[in-house]
């Protein structure tokens, strides 16, 4: 080492320091520290993990601490926290180290502890990205990347600062650690480092703005789920148009929770699909084996055989036979690690249908509705928020995602609701019960004890189902008298527009008038926003934004002050082929059912499951307003 600045030998200045042992500053010093750390702990009582150096494990009996290192950052946990506290006693006493509390905040990943669980994100991470590049007010997008990511313009002008390009691009990758929904677009901007072109850094521009609008999201890890461990591998024949490369993506899940998750383009052009299949397959198969091994040593042994879904039917017979020897004999040799998994039967290989296969959000750019869904079942949310009672309301992920453990490749109907299947739709014909029962009981309580009154007249047959593009809020229903009123309601609306996004919290949305025939006059619906229900958030904030809707309408004479009182909160699913036809009737549905059986389509995720009933309310003699309320489905 050099001589340090004003501690120089005046008689042998060009003299060099020999080190008797590293210090602070120097190459070596991570190192010299980690070898130092490491060897107290094993004296403690801890063994390094095998599976990850970072990792050291203690158990002793009943009692379990693990410590996740990284330089002189660590996180601790354990069952014992007598124990705990001996440990962080002993660690002050020998390298005066400083207990920072619960985990809050870990290199860039912000953790908030739940009643069901954590959530990880990164925030903080995420805003000082869009600082940094430029974009901390630009418009947010719904999705990273579009459909048509080979159609976009300028893609033969070079980018004129690559170096910016490169430092954006590099620092989306460590955000890919809590956002597993941009895994695929920022690999696939990595990919462009070494000539980006201004198409390119379009593209980088607008992951910037679908993080825009999703910065509070995160992953949301349950602790109320099984310890079963699968995994979903997906790839994209042929995705790269450049090289004709295949992009191969996995994700694995204990349980309901994802913990790893990849999207990579693979070394060489395969010649088919199988083999781009086969190509992830064990790749996947690796990922498994080597989080088996982790869990067994932090005391997690898998009881039940490992999981992979593929959607590629050659692939999953590869696994398990040698068949297809003249279109595979050509396949490397580790290729073939995920059959000698299953010849040991450490790992079971299954089929899934494509439309089912959560990978396929890392192979390639989705359209808006798949992405939403695919995102979903990842468990990429929001945060959970406060109720009014005080206590942390679960995400929606997180409440809603057991339906998703494990796909149910057959779909069996159960005895409580009869089913009946013509070329187009198919219909609920008996209604459940105990859901009628509860529903007249719940009608009599909320809205009045009316016995003239049945379900007919309060719209319960025309509760009805279909894709999430058609979802949306009923607020408040108007009756309007002529057009003059029809533009007055509309102005109403824009003039509130960034009140009701304010109170969504900046989430994507329109509201507008839509014009429907009943009863006697015009009749104009207020609607908040056709999108998926985990899109526009949790209950407090749609609640806030009916609320600056029923305010405004209220102060411009158009509902009465019962409105406020009297509305409840809906959600309902209609589908358009069936409101045309005036014919024909559907009973209300347990969601439960609607999903067993149709659960092959992409918005099964996004029913509802509860009933809505709805009374309309005459507040004077020229008008009238429609007041709705929920009532979740009984369980079984």
């Amino acid at each position: 080492m050099r001589q340090p600045p004003g501690f120089e030998d005046p008689e042998k200045p060009d003299y060099v320091c020999l080190l008797h042992k590293a210090i602070y500053g120097l190459k070596q010093a991570p190192r010299a520290w980690f070898d130092k750390f490491s060897s107290y702990l094993v004296e403690f009582g801890f063994i390094c993990s095998t599976g990850d150096p970072s990792l050291f494990i203690y158990q002793e009996q009943q009692s379990v601490m693990l410590l996740l290192m990284y330089v002189d950052d660590m996180v601790l946990t354990g069952n014992d926290s007598s124990l705990i506290s001996k440990l962080l006693s002993k660690l002050n006493e020998k390298f005066m180290m400083k207990d920072m509390g619960p985990l809050k905040y870990f290199l860039g990943i912000q953790a908030q502890f739940t009643p069901k669980g954590l959530f990880l994100n990164q925030e903080k991470y995420a805003t000082d990205l869009l600082i940094n590049a430029g974009m901390l007010d630009c418009a947010p997008m719904p999705t990273p990347l579009p459909v048509q990511i080979d159609r976009m313009p300028h893609q033969d002008e070079l980018f004129q600062e690559p170096t910016y390009f490169r430092s954006l691009a590099g620092k989306l990758q460590y955000l890919t650690l809590t956002r597993p929904d941009i895994q695929f677009a920022v690999n696939f901007i990595c990919q462009k480092m070494h000539s980006p072109s201004v198409s390119d850094f379009n593209l980088l521009k607008r992951i910037l703005r679908y993080l825009k609008g999703t910065l509070t999201m995160g992953v949301s890890l349950s602790s109320e789920t099984d310890s079963v461990l699968r995994a979903y591998c997906d790839s994209d024949h042929a995705g790269c148009k450049e090289t004709r490369r295949s992009t191969g993506g996995f994700c694995t899940f204990l349980g309901s929770n994802i913990i790893s998750w990849s999207a990579k383009r693979q070394e060489s052009v395969a010649r088919s699909s199988t083999e781009a299949e086969y190509r992830t397959l064990s790749d996947t198969a690796a990922e498994m084996s080597w989080i088996t091994a982790v869990l067994k040593q932090i005391g997690l042994p898998q009881k039940k055989t490992p999981e992979v879904y593929c959607d590629n039917l050659a692939a999953v017979f590869l696994s398990a036979n040698p068949v297809l020897h003249t279109r595979s004999k050509h396949f490397a040799t580790h290729f073939h690690f995920a059959r000698e998994m299953v010849a040991m039967g450490t790992l079971i290989v299954k089929h899934i249908p494509a439309h089912l296969q959560i990978a396929d959000i890392f192979t390639k750019p989705l359209p808006q509705a798949s992405f939403l869904s695919l995102r979903f079942k990842l468990g990429v949310d929001y945060p959970p928020t406060s109720s009014l009672r005080g206590d942390v309301k679960a995400s929606s992920s997180v409440q809603n995602r057991e339906a998703h453990q494990e796909p149910k490749l057959q779909s069996k109907a159960t005895p409580t609701v009869t089913m009946t299947t013509n070329s187009h739709h198919r219909r609920v014909k008996t209604i459940f019960p105990e859901l009628k029962k509860n529903i007249e009981a719940f009608q009599n309580s909320v809205l009045g004890n009316n016995d003239e009154s049945t379900l007919a007249e309060m719209g319960i047959e025309k509760s009805i189902f279909v894709s999430p593009k058609t979802f949306h809020l009923t607020v408040v229903m108007l009756k309007l008298e002529n057009n003059e009123s029809v533009v007055k309601a509309q102005n109403i609306l824009k003039s509130i527009s960034s009140n009701v996004r304010q109170a969504l919290k900046d989430r994507p949305v329109f509201i507008r008038l839509r014009g429907l025939e009943c009863m006697n006059g015009s009749l104009d619906k207020t609607r908040v926003l056709y999108v998926p229900v985990e899109e526009v958030g949790h209950e407090g904030r749609l609640l806030n934004a009916c609320h600056v809707i029923i305010d405004a309408f209220e102060n411009a004479g158009f509902a009465g002050k019962d409105a406020k009182s009297r509305l409840k909160l809906h959600a309902t699913v209609m589908n358009a082929s069936y409101r045309k036809d005036k014919s024909k009737k559907m009973d209300t549905f347990d969601a439960r059912e609607i999903h067993n059986e149709f659960e092959n389509k992409d918005w099964g995720t996004y029913l509802i499951r509860e009933a809505h009933i709805s009374q309309r309310y005459n507040y004077d003699p020229n008008g009238y307003f429609h007041c709705c309320a929920s009532l979740p489905f009984p369980l079984k």
